[in-house]
């Protein structure tokens, strides 16, 4: 998948990002909730953003991206569609981006983080590093959420499923409950590798479900933008 993914509204170049389109990001795009103002925390190609835009035609999408080939690529992956004038980049970490923009809140923000802990990693290589949390830790991840989310804001996140235990936790420590929970599965029958959670400041009933690549649940919530 190092080469161009045409979507039916935007075309994702991709071959100078780490991290290429793949059923996560498109998985999270379909599920999570937004708002007005939407904060896409490692933007990478940029696809979170644009199915964001596409989404919710109201939104304003800020993704931040601190590799810099990403966050060029991304750039130009906006520039071209056509929700180029609702879709800025920031090529920062979101620690940097915090301190630099601290008056701003967000109604939602969405994020298909790294998740590799304790995994060895090539040095240099730009995916293994887009797939490691040295930079942005599941702690850092929850803290600035909570700092940059509206009172009523919501932040949803896809991560492996053996990653729960620990991204909840973080996520108690700063005050977030879960309110959404989804297992997504690969095909049927085999056990789910991914899980989608949507957190905000509010206790509310958590609603479960679960989500199959290629049903036809799974086709009719992706055909806006799948050719």
């Amino acid at each position: 998948m190092s080469g161009d993914f045409k979507f039916k509204k935007f075309v994702i170049h991709q071959d100078r990002c780490g991290m290429k389109v793949g059923t996560d990001s498109v998985s999270l795009g379909i599920w999570a909730n937004g708002g007005k103002k939407i904060l896409d925390i490692g933007s990478g190609t940029g696809i979170l953003s644009l199915m964001m835009a596409q989404r919710f035609p109201e939104a304003h999408i800020i993704g931040v991206e601190i590799d810099q080939d990403a966050a060029n690529q991304s750039r130009e992956n906006i520039k071209e569609s056509i929700f180029k004038d609702r879709i800025d980049i920031f090529n920062l970490s979101i620690q940097d981006y915090y301190s630099q923009y601290t008056t701003e809140k967000f109604d939602c923000v969405v994020s298909n983080p790294p998740y590799f802990t304790n995994s060895l990693k090539a040095k240099g290589d730009q995916r293994c590093m887009a797939r490691h949390n040295d930079t942005l830790s599941f702690k850092d991840l929850m803290v600035y959420c909570s700092k940059m989310l509206c009172d009523e804001g919501l932040f949803s996140v896809i991560i492996p499923t053996e990653s729960a235990t620990d991204i909840e936790m973080e996520a108690m420590l700063v005050g977030f409950y879960i309110v959404r929970r989804c297992e997504l599965y690969s095909k049927v029958g085999t056990q789910a590798k991914r899980l989608m959670i949507e957190f905000r400041k509010k206790r509310m009933p958590i609603e479960e479900s679960s989500l199959t690549l290629n049903t036809e649940k799974y086709i009719n919530m992706t055909k806006d933008f799948y050719l």
